[in-house]
């Protein structure tokens, strides 16, 4: 279908979040299955009706590979301007630490919120931890937190605007 409507020469928006959790090794280039697959998306990519919109920062560095899309990527992900003054920071004078995305399995979100728990008191008393999102893992995150007595050091936040989690990962220590 997707095809068809490439071809067709109408406005097609491809959304994904990466191509690759791995760029291709070299001895990829000896796996047909692989090389076709690179090849198809090569042509798709190629199309000048075709954009793209990558649902995480990576997603430019992974068009590159495919050499498509130039002048066709739609940056639209949590991504913090890079600032060459100084940031406000919390008034709090503590540490913030973020995360912010899909809370699914293979994630491992859980290893913050179980890092925040390693830290001595003194330390975790000066530190205050921001997960903004939703999925799958949620209830079982907010569970893990509480057990682990970490209900005032992390904070779990909803989704939210583009812009509104980009402030705030431009005020995070971490």
């Amino acid at each position: 279908a997707i095809h068809n409507r490439i071809s067709s020469g109408k406005l097609t928006l491809i959304v994904n979040e990466r191509f690759f959790k791995e760029y291709p090794k070299i001895w990829d280039i000896f796996n047909i299955r692989r090389m076709l697959s690179v090849l198809r998306w090569h042509f798709v990519f190629a199309k000048p009706n075709v954009h793209y919109l990558p649902i995480s920062h990576w997603g430019h560095e992974d068009m590159r590979f495919y050499d498509g899309c130039k002048g066709r990527i739609w940056k639209w992900t949590y991504t913090p301007e890079i600032t060459s003054g100084p940031i406000a920071k919390s008034l709090s004078g503590k540490m913030r630490i973020g995360w912010c995305g899909r809370m699914i399995p293979w994630k491992h979100v859980e290893y913050m919120i179980q890092s925040m728990a390693l830290l001595p008191k003194q330390y975790l008393d000066k530190c205050e931890m921001f997960l903004v999102g939703g999925g799958e893992c949620k209830e079982s995150l907010v569970k893990l937190s509480e057990t682990l007595g970490l209900t005032e050091s992390v904070k779990f936040l909803p989704y939210m605007p583009i812009a509104d989690v980009t402030k705030l990962m431009g005020e995070l220590d971490v």
